[in-house]
């Protein structure tokens, strides 16, 4: 009897124990989930490209490929078209999703079937094949919004791109639903210790038909230069507040550096020397393209040259689809300077 009674003390012990330890383990799984999820939520998504062999990531809205910036009006007809360009050059099984952000590009709180009509994941199926070229790869390209995915609401957005759910690319993009009328002006700056150098972005607010109850904190304004993340200046509160009309006119907060036109060339034809290059060769591998040795710019007098503020075209002169009869090629820069004072290059 006192054998059973012992058989039995340790037969509940060792269950206790064992409920005990499977609830310390499923409760170190839920909190190690927890945390996952919060540091996702705290990751800021940037444009990225995290796999080296996707290139030329470009997207243009209504198709206007030099001017475009990615923001699209809700509810209306506009698109967005995407693509970019993989060297393994073989046919990958991509898909895309869309997350809605915050203000600092944080995933928001939302689940994706409060922002999302339609599918949650769509996969890529336009490519084509790299024609005449060097250098081999599969040209992906896709619309958005579509049948099978469309944003509900607006805000701030990142596109990822996925393969075999491994993040491939980020892309940032706009859904705007108008309910202000913002008039800016750009002039040069108010003070005169920096008015010969810096540019002044003066703005007004009106939001008539929209309530703002504590204008401090509930609107956020980012001013971006050439659509620059690096300096943009996203720290600005309204310095007189009407009604209906906030209005933000500082002296300084709200100036960039006047920057120099960006430096070009023109290799959309590969069989003669145009503006900009010195000399083409081929290595039996690779194009490589030498380009004129450039000057520093620093104290020259100011030219105005027309430029696309830093965005590039893919052309070829001798095809009939740029997209897949460009090459890829190897560009050498050269800038004769002994030092750099500060900064990058």
């Amino acid at each position: 009897m006192k054998l059973n009674n012992i058989k039995n003390l340790l037969l509940i012990t060792c269950f206790f124990l064992i409920s005990c330890y499977s609830y310390k383990q499923v409760n170190k799984e839920y909190n190690n989930s927890n945390k996952n999820q919060l540091n996702q939520e705290k990751k800021i998504y940037i444009n990225q490209i995290i796999k080296p062999n996707i290139k030329t990531l470009l997207t243009t809205n209504n198709n206007d490929i030099i001017t475009s910036t990615p923001i699209i009006r809700l509810n209306s007809e506009d698109i967005i078209k995407i693509s970019f360009d993989d060297l393994d050059a073989d046919i990958k099984d991509y898909t895309f999703t869309i997350i809605h952000c915050n203000s600092e590009w944080q995933s928001s709180n939302l689940l994706q079937s409060e922002y999302i009509t339609g599918f949650t994941h769509e996969h890529i199926t336009n490519y084509e094949f790299s024609f005449n070229t060097i250098q081999k790869y599969t040209h992906y390209n896709f619309t958005f919004p579509n049948n099978n995915i469309t944003p509900i609401i607006s805000g701030n957005y990142v596109l990822i791109v996925y393969e075999s759910e491994e993040e491939v690319l980020y892309k940032r993009f706009m859904v705007l639903d108008n309910k202000v009328t913002i008039n800016a002006e750009v002039r040069r700056a108010t003070l005169a210790n920096i008015r010969n150098t810096k540019h002044e972005i003066d703005f007004k607010i009106k939001h008539p038909n929209l309530v703002v109850a504590n204008p401090f904190s509930q609107i956020k304004v980012h001013l971006k230069q050439n659509n620059k993340e690096d300096n943009a200046v996203t720290d600005l509160i309204p310095l007189f507040v009407k009604n209906d009309e906030l209005i933000y006119e500082y002296d300084e907060g709200n100036t960039f550096w006047g920057n120099n036109e960006f430096r070009h060339f023109d290799i959309k034809s590969l069989r003669y020397h145009s503006q900009n290059i010195e000399d083409i060769l081929f290595d039996s591998t690779n194009y490589h393209v030498y380009l004129f040795n450039d000057n520093k710019r620093s104290f020259d007098r100011y030219s105005i040259e027309q430029d696309i503020n830093g965005k590039f075209l893919i052309n070829v002169q001798e095809g009939w689809k740029s997209s897949v009869e460009a090459d890829y090629v190897f560009v050498h820069f050269t800038l004769p300077i002994r030092y750099i004072s500060y900064g990058d290059m």
